[in-house]
Order: structure tokens, then sequence, then C-alpha cells
């Protein structure tokens, strides 16, 4: 129904009218069309779209769809006819990049080619439960769908848009190896660093999605860009430009390379100490200083009955050595 100026939307049950759903301005549609959905989950339905007889009749002033002409009516954008026309988009980023949000704006801007997107987020947000949300068993049944989903699409004559991080070379060829035969594109979304960093602690801030240094560390140092030689047809850089991108990748995995290399001096920092810890703990000797603090005289004694020279490791009995060997030249110079 319509009155001047308005677009009156009703619903009706078996003949009874419902209250008015939703009034909207004439002019808000720019002369297109407005096209019915049906959003439904796990029910099966059948629409009448005047092919079927029913006992219920239309009420007065309305008209099933089959009985426009077909100069009447217009029809819904067609997909693509062949797999050559279709268009696969895989985006490439670190996470909080912003790869997100370009497919957004991508799929608001290109609403005729009705993109798919595949994404853990999107699949996550279909299957939200009350607090289940970010766990890892979420995230596990999400990658299992996903990826029955590629095989899916597949097969189908879809525009698709791949939303993950792909920063590794191997994953990307392998997911790029199922759609032969449509148009591969990857779109590359890296910003300079210090607005990488604002939009990681905003998307922390907003969305509660916290992802560790550590993750994203690994990322950088394996990032390995896309190539048109590649599995794409195209590729494109939606902020940096690839010389800039290919310098700051480079940057990333030297900083990763320092990173590494302090936590390995770190590491093996703390193995020695550990290891020196463990000599004093199990190294069952009890070393005494005479009360006289005048006195040379230290006693060695040993609390095990194996000889140390047998039951310690060669650093043990080094160690030892050269105790004994500035024991005595300690004794034999202050004599």
């Amino acid at each position: 129904m319509h009155e001047p100026g308005n677009v009156l939307l009703f619903f009706a049950k078996n003949n009874l009218n419902f209250e008015l759903a939703y009034c909207i301005n004439y002019e808000d549609f720019h002369s297109r069309p407005l096209f019915p959905h049906i959003f439904v989950k796990n029910v099966s339905f059948q629409v009448n779209f005047g092919q079927l007889n029913t006992k219920y009749s239309l009420q007065s002033g309305f008209r099933f769809i089959n009985d426009y002409y077909e100069d009447d009516r217009i029809r819904g954008t067609l997909g693509p006819s062949s797999k050559e026309e279709c268009e696969i988009i895989m985006m490439v980023g670190l996470p909080g990049a912003g790869k997100s949000f370009w497919v957004e704006r991508h799929c608001a801007i290109n609403i005729d080619k009705k993109y798919v997107v595949l994404s853990t987020n999107n699949i996550i947000y279909q299957m939200k439960i009350d607090n289940y949300e970010g766990s890892h068993d979420m995230m596990d049944r999400a990658m299992q769908c996903l990826r029955i989903m590629f095989d899916i699409a597949a097969c189908r004559k879809r525009n698709i848009i791949i939303d993950q991080t792909n920063v590794y070379g191997n994953n990307r060829r392998r997911k790029m190896s199922l759609f032969d035969g449509f148009y591969r594109r990857a779109v590359v979304v890296i910003p300079d660093d210090n607005e990488y960093q604002r939009r990681r602690f905003k998307q922390q801030i907003e969305q509660d999605k916290f992802i560790p240094d550590s993750f994203v560390n690994q990322m950088k140092a394996n990032f390995d860009l896309p190539e048109v030689a590649d599995v794409f047809d195209d590729v494109e850089y939606a902020e940096l430009t690839f010389r800039y991108a290919r310098d700051l990748v480079m940057y990333y995995r030297h900083q990763n390379q320092i990173i590494k290399e302090t936590l390995r001096k770190k590491n093996k920092r703390k193995t020695i100490d550990n290891h020196w810890f463990h000599i004093k703990k199990n190294n069952n000797r009890s070393i005494q200083f005479s009360h006289d603090r005048h006195s040379n005289n230290i006693d060695l004694s040993f609390n095990h009955y194996h000889s140390p020279l047998l039951s310690h490791s060669k650093q043990h009995r080094h160690c030892l050595s050269t105790f004994n060997h500035h024991y005595y030249r300690y004794k034999n110079g202050s004599k």
C-alpha cells in the first residue's frame, strides 16, 4: 500500500492484518524497486507467487506477482553466468589492519555484484551463543565450517571475498587453487606501523578482541606479499603502495629477528642460571668456613657416598677444580 509520498508495509496472516510495520519515504528508494526477502533458520517454507491454489483469498486491492505482465515487472540482478565472470577477492593483511572495513565499503559500493563474504568472524557472529564467543572451541568449529564453505563456493557461480589474514603464501595458493577459472584478485591492506598500532588498539577497545603480540609477530616474520605471477590475475594495494609495503614488511622481519635474538639470549641466560641452581641444589657438598676470620681453613665435606668426580658431570668437576685452584692460590699467597 502507499499514500502520497510514502510506502506503507503491512503483514497479514490467514487473512488477519497486523499493524503497520514500516512507513518509508518514497524518495528514499530513488526510483529503485523493492525486492522482498525472507530470512529463516531451520525452517522450510514455500512461497506462492500465484502458482498455488489456497483456501485463503487475497485482500481487496492486492494481486499476486505472477498476475502482472512481464513488462510491468523488474527483474532482480542476475549473477554471473560462468566461472570466468565470477570474481574472487582475497584480502591480505595483519589482524586489525582494516581488511573488514575495506570489505564493507567495497560491498556497499558494488551492491549489484552481491559479494559473498567468507570469514570466521561472519560465521561466529551468526553462530553466537551467550558467554561462548571467542572460545577456542567456537573458533575451531568456525574454521571447520569455513573450510566446508570454501569447497561449496568453488562449485557455485558467485562473486566471493575471503576476509582473512592470508599472509602466508602457501595458504593463499592452497585456497586459490580451489577457484581455478575465477578472476582471482588480491587486495593488500598494509597501513603504516603507527596507524596499524592505533587500529589494533581501537579494535581491542571497541570489539573487545585481543590478539596476542606473539601471534602478530609470527605473522610479521612470515609475511609474504602476493604477486600477479603467483595465483592472482591482479594485486591491489589498498593503502601503502607496493614499494612502501615491501619496505615495511622487510622492517617487520628485521624487527622480529632482533626480538628473537633478544629472547634467545634471555633464555640462554635463564638456562645458565637454572643450570647453576641445579648444581647448587644437587651437588651435595657443604663448604664450611671457620668462625675465625683469620683462619684459612676450609672444610669441604661430601654428603653423597659417591665420589664427586664420578657422580657429577664434567662441568661440575670443572667448577670444583676452578674453586680449588683459586683457593690454594689465595692460601699460599697469604702465608
